[in-house]
């Protein structure tokens, strides 16, 4: 394991290396915003979630897709690679397979808990005052994952499952989860403090309780299959039965109220949350000896 002054020096460069994303994000949000024709970015925002300009949606997709890239995984790459040596795949553990029979298990779990996701995000939003839910947040979402025609349904299975699953875990499993690792000495303080970091930096309180259990979901696919690939999974399943929920069964011509409750009973969700258990018990207990240590090597 580092010394404390290798661990400083890394987390310095992964700082830079983050912040460097950020800001290139930002730049390259209004090239390519120019470049599509479109001269005020926010204004184009603000009527979107007023309903108007929504043939402009497509176009803010694309860009959303190469902020998150610029944002989340180049970042962790070109850390990964500094830190590795250019061998970032065995650092970000992209090089060990998440095991076939892990693969129906994770999947399944994912399912399972879905229904008890929408319900705690329901309740999460009832707990809390109205002038901390971001309305227009929500809006602009809900019309982002308007589709109609199965093109939008590919172009964001692509930003919200595929894009958005991989950078989120590169850096806040892959490198920030090893972070709080080495400096707790606790892999289960890392997961939870990880998930409590994931959660906070998407700056949506009616989100906050689901997400972060659900970063701490993934923080434990992680390192009980010691495969990045693994949480990646995860994610992309979660996110991806979203989009494929909403194309399938929600108006795209109306916008549903953040307060209206989940269409799932609760005792189904009862069921498939002990459903989940149980594939989750069964995931940890033949991974055993594979799990990751707290070095992560």
């Amino acid at each position: 394991m580092p010394d404390k002054a290798t661990r400083l020096r890394q987390l310095f460069i992964f700082l830079c290396c983050w912040f460097g994303g950020t800001v290139l994000s930002v730049i390259l949000v209004q090239l390519v915003a120019k470049f599509l024709g479109i001269g005020d970015f926010g204004h184009l925002i603000s009527k979107i979630i007023a309903g108007e300009y929504l043939e402009h949606i497509n176009n803010i997709k694309i860009i959303s897709i190469i902020s998150h890239l610029a944002a989340y995984s180049i970042p962790a790459i070109v850390f990964a690679n500094i830190i590795s040596g250019k061998n970032f795949h065995r650092y970000l553990k992209l090089d060990k397979n998440p095991g076939w029979v892990n693969i129906p298990l994770i999947i399944v779990a994912i399912f399972a808990i879905y229904p008890t996701a929408l319900w705690i995000a329901y309740f999460n939003i009832q707990l809390l005052p109205a002038n901390m839910i971001a309305e227009d947040t929500l809006i602009f979402q809900q019309r982002l994952m308007q589709m109609n025609n199965p093109s939008d349904l590919m172009l964001n299975i692509l930003l919200v499952g595929f894009v958005a699953s991989i950078g989120e875990e590169l850096l806040f499993r892959g490198i920030i989860q090893r972070f709080f690792a080495r400096y707790s000495n606790n892999l289960h303080l890392a997961i939870w403090a990880t998930a409590l970091l994931f959660s906070l930096t998407h700056f949506q309180p009616e989100g906050f309780i689901p997400r972060f259990l659900m970063g701490a979901l993934l923080g434990y696919f992680f390192v009980w299959t010691g495969s990045l690939w693994a949480s990646i999974l995860a994610h992309f399943c979660f996110n991806s039965m979203q989009v494929l929920i909403f194309y399938l069964f929600i108006d795209s011509k109306k916008i549903a109220s953040i307060y209206q409750k989940p269409d799932f009973s609760l005792l189904l969700s009862i069921i498939l949350t002990g459903i989940f258990i149980f594939a989750c018990y069964i995931l940890w207990k033949i991974n055993r000896d594979r799990q990751l240590k707290i070095d992560f090597d």
